[in-house]
């Protein structure tokens, strides 16, 4: 999927390495023009959702296994981490699927926006 190789996995990829590597615009255009051209249709608009919140608890998922047998301060410092990659990787994805939010889950009350749903995946 071209959201997947061109934007998603280099987004991953400099929140584990620090390096982000093909973070252009055009990249981020060829990601939002694929989540426009699919958002206006039902379906599709429901699968980038689940997609983009899938992202997200996937990340927070492998990152809280990486806090197992911390405690203390280590477990601060590292959850303390975790929510600043969060916001990072959130910050990034909402602007790859902000199509979403302004057409799917504003009109449609059983879908949070992406940022709430982000927050939940946090918690």
């Amino acid at each position: 999927q071209l959201i997947e190789t061109e934007r998603v996995q280099p987004l991953l990829n400099y929140l584990k390495t620090g390096v982000f590597e093909n973070k252009t615009n055009m990249t981020f255009m060829k990601a939002y023009s694929v989540v426009v051209q699919f958002g206006d249709q039902q379906q599709h608009s429901l699968k980038l959702y689940a997609y983009y919140k899938r992202v997200i608890s996937d990340y927070c998922t492998e990152s809280v296994a990486l806090m197992n047998g911390c405690s203390g301060e280590e477990l601060l410092k590292k959850l303390s981490d975790l929510w600043e990659k969060q916001t990072i990787l959130v910050f990034w994805m909402q602007r790859v699927f902000q199509y979403l939010d302004r057409f799917f889950t504003k009109n449609n009350n059983e879908y949070p926006d992406l940022f709430s749903a982000a927050l939940k995946a946090f918690q």
